[in-house]
């Protein structure tokens, strides 16, 4: 499993990941503000779908100076459990060691959903 430090990464911002939270696709910009993209037109950035302050959840990228391996880190800002799926824009990742406080690290796929506490956070550090 991956180990993960914050103060062994920089950032990178918002720019290189990316969710899928109530069937819309989650991509930073350069504005720093998270857009809700609807499922079907990924493609055409820009195009919002929903009120980007509406959505409870954000992220970030950070990359290791290490080896270059990326992690992202997810908030809820909410007082409910929020579900997600994740992505790295930098190349296609499948599995990442996810960590949460005071859980064990674990191995999950990107094709899996994931379960995020309220007022809480995940990072999830992608494996090779």
């Amino acid at each position: 499993m991956a180990e993960f430090s914050a103060f062994l990464t920089r950032y990178l911002d918002d720019r290189g990941g990316e969710l899928l939270w109530e069937g819309k696709i989650l991509r930073g910009s350069a504005k720093g503000k998270v857009q809700a993209l609807a499922t079907g037109i990924a493609e055409m950035p820009g195009v919002l779908a929903a009120d980007p302050n509406d959505v409870p959840l954000a992220f970030a990228v950070h990359e290791r100076y290490d080896d270059r391996r990326r992690s992202l880190v997810v908030v809820n800002n909410s007082d409910k459990p929020q579900r997600y799926k994740w992505g790295f824009m930098h190349a296609p990742v499948k599995t990442a060691t996810l960590h949460a406080p005071f859980e064990k690290p674990r191995s999950v796929s990107a094709d899996d959903e994931v379960v995020l506490a309220p007022q809480r956070l995940h990072v999830l550090v992608e494996e090779r």
